[in-house]
């Protein structure tokens, strides 16, 4: 009966005394063009990074919105890199990427993601829209404080000859100043006369 103990015990403490081997299967870290990236530059590269390192086999394929594939010229294997190079670069669209790769572990892993390419020439006419866009509200808003000023200068205008013909003589109260001394004046001298005759 010790006997059996004893194996036990010794079997026991052998699979202990093994070193643990952990299996890690290689998970997508990062993406050239990124995963949902919207980019507005000719792709002719795509880059893959792993978190761990993955063996040669490994591939990955392309097809555009219209379910047309992509010709890969190469791939390359660094470590935990895998880099693709196309024969042409993309045209405007919506793009899906398969990857299946091979594991350190020999696990094959496979997975999914899209970008967009956006006509470089299409991207700067929409940014010279936006510029002229906001230049013509600029001008509109610098029109309306311009006029906003010259509506405020009038007003300043007006109050100031209001002000002038409020603090001067009107040219009527100086005509009819000038027939009230005229009629007295006449009136005087027709006064003097009447009483040099009597």
């Amino acid at each position: 009966m010790y006997k059996f103990i004893i194996i036990g015990i010794t079997i026991l403490l052998g699979v202990l005394s093994q070193p643990l081997v952990t299996s890690a299967h290689a998970e997508l870290v990062g993406t050239t063009p990124g995963e949902g990236e919207v980019v507005g530059y000719a792709v002719d590269v795509v880059t893959f990074e792993f978190s761990t390192d993955i063996e040669e086999g490994s591939q990955f394929s392309i097809k555009d919105q219209n379910d047309q594939s992509i010709d890969v010229n190469t791939i390359q294997i660094d470590g935990n890199l895998m880099l693709g190079e196309l024969s042409d670069p993309l045209a405007s669209g919506t793009y899906e990427v398969k990857y299946k790769i091979v594991s350190e572990d020999s696990h094959i892993v496979e997975g999914d993601y899209t970008f967009t390419v956006k006509d470089d020439t299409k991207m700067q006419e929409e940014s010279s829209e936006k510029v002229e866009e906001d230049e013509a509200i600029g001008e509109e808003q610098q029109d309306e404080d311009t006029s906003n000023e010259t509506d405020r200068a009038k007003d300043q205008n007006g109050l100031t000859e209001k002000g002038e013909v409020e603090d001067g003589l009107s040219p009527i109260v100086l005509i009819f100043a000038g027939i009230l001394i005229l009629g007295g004046a006449a009136f005087l001298f027709w006064m003097v006369r009447r009483k040099g005759t009597a």
